[in-house]
């Protein structure tokens, strides 16, 4: 029973208590809900920090690792660097007599120690051993003192191929008995292909020469290279020669090499020690380039095979020519070889080499420079006596016992159809 006041009396009514909640209760209710919440809310809270972090972790240890490979890689490279570096020193040590014509010079430079220039020689070989032996020995035999105080110091190198030869060892040893030679060897080479009916010896022969010019001058930093091969018999002079002809291959631009060698230089039509001179056509055997030229032709465009017919086309030569002495400094022997003895007997065989040295530094060579060099040969034209070709061969029966003619000099002019290689049929001269 419930008791209210109505108009200041007290009534009594009878109210069922279900359904109904006392409000102190609902208050304790609501209150506990808000902690409940407040808990949940916490948790979450916590929960989500820790996702958070986790995120972060997995972060973190998603950069150690992309550091650590790159770390690694890096420490790959510096170890592969060591290795190059070890084996340089390892080459330099063998050849311990030459070590200051051996050390390569800073890149750009070329220079030797004592503020000269450095020519580097290199001899390309292969397998033949014996003719290994003929060629170093006489190399060695003239090679001017590696004191650093000269003009100029020439580093000895031998680029060895052929590295799957039984043969092989054999080379090594070889080289490495003289103590003179820094020994290069085309350990890898990635191998090309022939052309059918090609002969696959002069694309390897090709691939051998890049090798070795990759090295001396993007490995060892030279600018000026000298390369014979390992069938050469090289002059007395012939370094000096070298050393003489450099400035003028240095100093005009209508050059790109310098050469040891004669295409004609069969005795009976040669005959001055002293003269040098300018050729169109790219003789090799025994020939001097520049960093410039390998730039520019060699270190992305060399030739795949028959490399020194690849220099003598257009694309390569861009009208420039070759200087070369009348008497050779340099004659081959190989007889045996991937060309087979080829024109070897009737012609190579009787090349002249020079046996008269000369002092080449008391010699002016700035005759070859282009604009001087034409003018004297206009000049010589200009004061020669015309023959008519029939006339011209007859001359053979004024030569002397030696081949040669009295101090006139001639001229033939023809047109290219008319006279096609007449050099075999003209003996005098």
């Amino acid at each position: 029973m419930l008791g209210r006041r109505t108009h200041g009396a007290t009534q009594q009514c009878d109210l069922p208590l279900v359904g109904r909640v006392p409000r102190a209760a609902v208050v304790v209710a609501l209150v506990a809900l808000a902690v409940v919440l407040a808990g949940a809310n916490w948790a979450l809270s916590r929960e989500a920090g820790h996702l958070l972090h986790m995120a972060e972790l997995e972060a973190s240890i998603e950069a150690y690792r992309t550091r650590s490979a790159t770390l690694e890689a890096k420490l790959d490279s510096e170890l592969a660097v060591l290795a190059a570096l070890d084996l340089r020193v390892t080459a330099l040590a063998k050849a311990a007599p030459s070590v200051a014509a051996s050390r390569p010079a800073p890149p750009g430079r070329g220079a030797s120690a004592g503020g000269g220039t450095t020519i580097p020689l290199v001899v390309m070989a292969c397998d033949r051993t014996e003719y290994l032996k003929r060629t170093l020995d006489k190399v060695v035999d003239i090679v001017p003192p590696s004191d650093t105080n000269d003009a100029v110091i020439f580093p000895l190198f031998v680029s060895q191929d052929c590295r799957d030869s039984p043969r092989a060892s054999a080379v090594e040893d070889l080289v490495a008995s003289y103590g003179r030679f820094t020994l290069l060897t085309n350990d890898n080479p990635d191998r090309p292909r022939s052309k059918p009916g090609e002969n696959i010896k002069y694309y390897f022969i090709a691939q051998h020469f890049q090798f070795a010019l990759t090295q001396l001058f993007d490995v060892y930093g030279y600018t000026q290279v000298v390369l014979i091969e390992e069938d050469l018999e090289v002059a007395p002079d012939f370094f000096e020669y070298m050393a003489a002809a450099l400035p003028v291959l240095r100093a005009d631009p209508s050059l790109y090499c310098v050469s040891a060698y004669n295409d004609n230089g069969k005795p009976n039509v040669v005959a001055d020690p002293r003269a040098v001179e300018r050729t169109d056509m790219f003789p090799g055997l025994g020939w001097m380039l520049t960093r410039e030229l390998w730039a520019e032709l060699g270190r992305a465009n060399w030739a795949k095979g028959y490399w020194d017919d690849w220099l003598r086309e257009p694309a390569q030569r861009k009208k420039r020519s070759c200087i070369r002495p009348q008497v050779s400094r340099t004659k081959t022997f190989g007889e045996k070889g991937t060309s087979v003895g080829q024109f070897y007997s009737n012609h190579l065989a009787h090349i002249k080499l020079n046996d008269k040295p000369v002092d080449w530094r008391a010699e002016d060579l700035s005759y070859l420079l282009k604009d001087e060099y034409d003018g004297a040969l206009d000049a010589k034209l200009a004061a020669a006596t015309p023959l008519s070709l029939p006339d011209f061969k007859a001359l053979d029966a004024k030569a002397g016992a030696d081949g040669r003619l009295p101090g006139t000099a001639y001229k033939l002019t023809y047109p290219a159809a008319e006279l096609l290689f007449p050099a075999p049929r003209i003996t005098a001269w």
